[in-house]
């Protein structure tokens, strides 16, 4: 929700990669099979799950014949493992591959689903029933969501424009012309603060440059495009693209499958911060959830390696060999093999009938499983990387498949939104957030602006970033005229500071532009109003009194005017800062005076250390203040 800038995201997220990193350096223990489920039709590369990790939602062909087919999804209730319900989409073109993807939204409210009926299919959860269909932005789209599921982006390769959604209305509400090749399935990310999204695409050669990746920028927020650039080196053509954000929202990493390298391209000023090599067609990229590790599939049907790099430096650091692994699918869904936490690499090894398990700490393989008679395309992760989740489709042109439960290292487990954390390293988000796992930045946990992600923050839950109203996020001082701010639930940030208004009473006299200023309507001339005769003069805020008087700085009257602090002489003028007393008189810097006898008789003073009793009725209020003023600048004046 907050909007901080690209540099200053670096250095929190540092922290984050850190603790990730030093989670990954433990060497895993290798995933059980934890359960089998039949599912109802044969899948491809459509698969989320709910952000409390309880349903899977898997696209499937149903059925070939009679013609036409009937596309689904099925729900499968994962904590019973066991299919829950099938959603009938009815016929979306797919007699073959399935509907393609599927995009939840961070609230786990709204399901996206593209199909190759050119549709974009958009389902509410609560009832498993499809509420909207946006016809023409289906086929093979990619789309992302504001962090605050308030509104996506979705891109369509046919009419070649990326499209702004209102998830309230589910209408587009603008439109943008990306130029592509072909029909072929091309990514949009968005930056991690959702200000930015970028859709990666293949250069048709008519952009003006002549790389064979083309890169199309727009500001989320301003609802403007920022321009399109080339980046990589290769043939253009049409082809399958791939592209990752850094975690910290710095970088993005964009390949296509007609390239020769992946482009590392600094986000901050739109520029190449370096390439690295890799094979002609390779399958796709991956990048770790910290941002420290970035993975290149080279072409499965022939070569089939996983090149390992590292992200900040494109040094090589090591290459598996995954021979049969068809990372394709993964491009094409914008999934990741890599654990939320980091931990492990589930890689579905499609022509060898297998999945691989793999330690991103080793670059190691710790195991397989057979996939018999199956091939698995694409894996799905519990957000606290409990488990794995590997759809497998029935070989033959069956219209069947499995589901496969990986069962992780507990070593890898995080906690999911809203769970209690001490550390990012603790939460599957890597955001610990006002003592709770978070679903956004959220500031930081910054006291001082306007978010919260606990209830014990100000936030309607724990684990959503919120915006607060009605909370003081910076405290006023009234002694120095300072008022306190309070969220007004409109921006993150805590109002600018402000004074109080003119004219309110501070300790010395009344607020004027922000600073406490005695008032000097309580003097005038050589008089000391208030209705007591007096003689004499008031110069400067010292007192000299003849020979009996009380004179100082006292809240009781140190004569019988009863003036309720104000000093009353029979003769003498004031010029410094010192009261000066005649012989028996009381130190004019004293709190307390008695004076004489006939100085305090019939005086009393009340709890307050005011005149009350038989004395003569109060001062006005102007004067009590300015004789207190007086008293207290006395109080710090330096003696002569």
């Amino acid at each position: 929700m907050a909007r901080n800038t690209t540099r200053a995201r670096r250095g929190a997220a540092t922290l984050s990669m850190a603790g990730a990193l030093l989670c990954a350096s433990v060497a895993q223990a290798a995933p059980t099979l934890d359960g089998v489920v039949a599912l109802p039709g044969a899948p491809f590369d459509g698969i989320a799950i709910s952000p409390d990790g309880a349903r899977l939602y898997v696209s499937l062909v149903a059925s070939k014949n009679p013609d036409p087919p009937v596309n689904t999804i099925a729900v499968v209730d994962v904590v019973g493992d066991a299919l829950d319900t099938v959603i009938d989409l009815g016929d979306q073109g797919a007699n073959n591959s399935s509907p393609r993807q599927l995009y939840l939204s961070p609230d786990g409210a709204l399901l996206l689903h593209s199909t190759y009926a050119n549709d974009l299919l958009i389902i509410d959860t609560e009832t498993d029933t499809v509420v909207e269909t946006l016809a023409g932005l289906g086929h093979g789209a990619m789309a992302v969501w504001a962090p605050d599921s308030s509104e996506f982006w979705v891109r369509d390769p046919i009419s070649e424009t990326v499209n702004r959604v209102d998830a309230q209305s589910l209408t587009v509400t603008d439109s943008f012309d990306v130029p592509t090749p072909g029909s072929g399935t091309m990514p949009l990310v968005r930056t991690p603060d959702g200000a930015r999204v970028y859709a990666v695409t293949s250069n048709n050669g008519g952009l003006g440059f002549n790389e064979p990746v083309a890169i199309h920028g727009f500001d989320a927020d301003a609802i403007t495009a920022l321009g399109a650039y080339g980046v990589g080196t290769g043939s253009q053509g049409i082809a399958v693209t791939s592209a990752w954000v850094a975690p910290d929202g710095a970088y993005l990493y964009g390949s296509a499958s007609v390239a020769t390298s992946v482009s590392k391209v600094d986000l901050a000023d739109d520029s190449v911060a370096g390439n690295l090599p890799v094979p002609l067609y390779g399958e796709g990229t991956d990048l770790s959830p910290d941002g420290a590790l970035l993975y290149a599939y080279t072409n499965g049907y022939n070569a089939g390696q996983t090149i390992v790099f590292d992200a900040e430096t494109l040094d090589q650091l090591a290459v598996i060999d995954t021979t049969g692994q068809v990372s394709r699918f993964l491009t094409t869904s914008h999934q990741s093999a890599f654990a939320p936490s980091g931990c492990v690499v589930i890689l579905p090894a499609a022509l060898q009938n297998k999945i691989f398990a793999i330690d991103p700490a080793t670059h190691e393989i710790i195991d397989s499983y057979d996939t018999p008679g199956e091939t698995a395309y694409v894996v799905e992760f519990d957000p606290s990387s409990a488990r794995a989740y590997v759809t497998s489709r029935a070989a033959g042109g069956q219209v069947s498949g499995t589901l496969r439960i990986l069962a992780l290292d507990p070593e890898c487990v995080q906690a999911v939104g809203g769970t209690p954390c001490a550390g990012d390293d603790e939460c599957a988000s890597e955001l610990c957030v006002d003592g709770v796992c978070c679903d956004a930045p959220c500031g930081g946990g910054d006291p001082d602006d306007c978010q919260a992600c606990s209830e014990a923050a100000g936030a309607s839950q724990d684990g959503v970033c919120e915006l607060i109203a009605g909370s003081v996020c910076r405290p006023g001082d009234p002694d120095s005229c300072d008022a306190e701010e309070v969220c007004d639930g409109q921006a993150p940030e805590c109002p600018p500071d402000e004074a109080v208004p003119d004219d309110t009473p501070c300790p010395d006299g009344l607020c004027q532009g922000g600073v406490c200023t005695p008032d000097d309507a309580t003097t005038s001339g050589g008089e000391t109003s208030g209705g007591v005769a007096t003689s004499g003069e008031t110069t400067g805020g010292e007192t000299s009194a003849g020979p009996g008087e009380t004179t100082g700085t006292t809240g009781a009257a140190g004569s019988d005017s009863g003036t309720g602090g104000s000093t009353s002489s029979a003769s003498g003028s004031s010029t410094g800062g010192d009261a000066t007393a005649g012989p028996g008189d009381s130190d004019g810097d004293s709190d307390s005076t008695s004076g004489t006898d006939s100085d305090s008789a019939g005086a009393a003073e009340d709890g307050c250390g005011c005149r009350g009793g038989d004395a003569p009725g109060p001062a006005p209020l102007a004067l009590t203040l300015a004789a207190l003023a007086l008293a207290r600048r006395r109080r710090r004046a330096p003696r002569a």
